[in-house]
């Protein structure tokens, strides 16, 4: 095993595949959506999801992130394609650094681009 973690190298971030990841390798192969939804307050967040119809309910139980606990009901206004985990990932990072009148329009252009 530690032949193995000599392999591991954090300048390129890589996971080598002998290490099991936390979620398991089925975890990888699902397809992953970002959604975003417009809050009580009129305010957006932005998370993602394997199940998205789930997490929804989730978020307007109070089960949701915090964020959205104090902010229910929440509506949702946008979804993209399916997409691994890691795309997903590093969308949803992409949204989040935009303004939030920005924010719908990348999303529909995903969706677009099927």
């Amino acid at each position: 095993m530690i032949s193995n973690m000599q392999k591991f190298s954090l300048k390129t971030l890589a996971w080598p595949s002998e290490f099991p990841t936390y979620w398991g390798p089925e975890m990888n192969n699902t397809k992953w959506v970002v959604y975003l939804v417009r809050c009580s307050d009129k305010s957006l967040y932005c998370g993602i999801s394997n199940d998205f119809e789930s997490r929804l309910i989730e978020h307007n139980s109070g089960k949701g992130a915090k964020y959205t606990r104090s902010r229910r009901p929440v509506e949702l206004i946008a979804v993209s394609p399916e997409m691994t985990k890691s795309e997903a990932l590093k969308l949803e990072y992409r949204i989040k650094q935009l303004p939030a009148d920005k924010k719908i329009s990348i999303l529909k252009r995903e969706e677009n681009e099927i």
